[in-house]
């Protein structure tokens, strides 16, 4: 069972079989896999007010911007939201060189991935987006 300030490492989940498919995105996230991520999301998640290809999109250019600070991965850490989604659990995904993290609301209902959801409580790799040329499309 997680709990909040639970902290998760890549080497937490690789000796696990038969990760469910909360585990196996957040393995995805943290490895910054996006062919997998988009392969493990069904297209009628609610990706509230995105369809999949613009979360998916979105999500690639955040891990596009923690590379070129050189994360090449994340640690997770759960936390309680204090913004938008408040008071409801928030995986932040804390690149391991930067140490700046992204957060995601994953909506759970009935222990099944429901939706998915930016956060802006917990460090946001755009608040560096005026010290930083990241070349990127917007």
């Amino acid at each position: 069972m997680i709990v909040i300030n639970d902290i998760l490492k890549l080497e937490d989940f690789k000796h696990k079989k038969n990760l469910d498919e909360i585990n196996l995105l957040w393995r995805a996230i943290m490895t910054m896999d996006i062919i997998e991520i988009y392969v493990l999301l069904p297209e009628n998640l609610n990706y509230f007010g995105l369809t999949k290809t613009e979360f998916v999109k979105q999500l690639d250019n955040k891990f596009k911007k923690h590379r070129f600070l050189e994360d090449e991965a994340f640690y997770l850490t759960i936390n309680k939201c204090f913004k938008c989604h408040k008071d409801e659990m928030i995986c932040e995904f804390v690149g391991l060189e930067s140490a700046i993290g992204l957060s995601l609301y994953f909506e759970i209902k009935n222990s099944k991935l429901a939706g998915l959801q930016f956060c802006d409580a917990y460090g946001k790799i755009e608040d560096l987006d005026a010290h930083y040329d990241w070349g990127l499309p917007s």
